[in-house]
């Protein structure tokens, strides 16, 4: 399946995103384990690409982002593993829509490798500007905390993101794509 993400982000203080948890009233958390790959010579990250296995607590899912002018189309397809069978040397991407799409850039599935992983605590839940989620992240270098709006209309989301940030009194912070922050490869 594909669909195009159209995201705004910003990093948070603990602060901030303890007030946000409040402002919006949040009583759920769902878990989420991403494990990031690429080749070695980092063909993927050249391309801008970024490639993961989420697990949920109940369905396991690989998606492949590519970028696009405004936004990123991703490949999403579900993966009958549970978190305990994980094997980072395993090629759980042969056969797939995105082993096709990844041919097309001359990489081979069985050439990847698990670089990174990280664990999300995420509250996720619609706003009238989109779906906003609110994450609390952990992975090998550090700890963080991050607000993310997904809208359907770029610009429209980019102006509603800046008005949500300023209605709760957060100073945008750039955040990298957790890929980015998980890794320990240079950007």
């Amino acid at each position: 399946m594909q669909n195009l993400e159209i995201e705004f982000k910003s990093l948070l203080s603990e602060e901030e995103y303890q007030r946000l948890i409040r402002n919006f009233n949040v009583q759920s958390f769902k878990t989420q384990t991403n494990y990031y790959f690429d080749t070695i010579d980092k063909k993927l990250k050249s391309l801008h690409f970024g490639l993961r296995i989420r697990f949920y607590e109940n369905w396991t899912e690989m998606t492949l982002k590519v970028p696009e002018t405004n936004g990123h189309l991703e490949y999403n397809v579900p993966l009958d593993l549970a978190a305990k069978d994980f094997n980072p040397k395993a090629d759980y991407f042969a056969g797939s829509e995105i082993a096709q799409r990844l041919k097309k850039e001359g990489i081979k599935t069985d050439a990847l490798d698990c670089f990174a992983h990280l664990t999300t605590k995420r509250a996720e839940f619609e706003i009238k500007e989109g779906l906003l989620a609110l994450d609390e992240s952990w992975y090998d270098n550090g700890h963080d905390f991050e607000i993310e709006l997904e809208v359907e209309n770029f610009k429209n989301g980019q102006a509603d993101f800046q008005k949500l940030l300023h209605r709760n009194q957060i100073i945008f912070k750039a955040a990298k794509n957790k890929i980015e922050r998980a890794s320990s490869m240079p950007s």
